[in-house]
């Protein structure tokens, strides 16, 4: 009962410190991870993880976004233009945007180099 559940935070490093005794000098550690909402605001977890990772020894050298949606622009039927847009998003993150919740439109690709 009086144990502490480990937080998001200590998790992670752990695994990044793990990634970084297993990656040989030079090597590369890519990680996906996406902004989330709190309190009706964007939390920027891209960029905290680069934090951490720079903070444990890796060497961030590329950030890539990769869109989760897609518009395509196509003719109609009297050769008019129609736009198709498709969002790559799970039904509860859906639900929230209908709501009102801020769109996150994105994740980020980050690409970090174990240099010793």
């Amino acid at each position: 009962g009086n144990e502490q559940a480990q937080t998001y935070w200590g998790a992670v490093k752990s695994v990044y410190e793990q990634c970084w005794l297993a990656l040989k000098p030079g090597g590369c550690l890519v990680v996906v991870v996406k902004s989330y909402i709190r309190d009706k605001k964007i939390v920027d977890l891209p960029s905290q993880t680069c934090t951490l990772l720079t903070a444990l020894g890796f060497h961030v050298f590329l950030r890539v976004h990769a869109s989760l949606t897609e518009t395509t622009e196509e003719p109609g039927l009297f050769g008019e233009p129609v736009t198709k847009t498709v969002k790559r998003a799970s039904f509860f993150r859906r639900l929230a945007e209908n709501k009102g919740s801020p769109a996150i439109d994105f994740e980020c690709v980050i690409f970090a180099r174990n240099e010793d």
